[in-house]
């Protein structure tokens, strides 16, 4: 998917990551076009 509203687009995908018996989703974002950016990388614990 690729969102166009905005002045930077962004492609956006999902991608499951196989770990052990799991397959952990996620969801990669970045922007169109061949320029540096910085990244942000976000990591969510939710065992409880």
């Amino acid at each position: 998917m690729t969102n166009t509203a905005s002045p930077t687009a962004i492609r956006t995908t999902q991608v499951k990551i196989p770990n052990q018996d799991l397959r952990i989703g996620t969801y990669p974002a970045k922007p169109v076009g061949k320029a540096r950016f910085p990244a942000v990388i976000v990591v969510q614990e939710i065992s409880g």
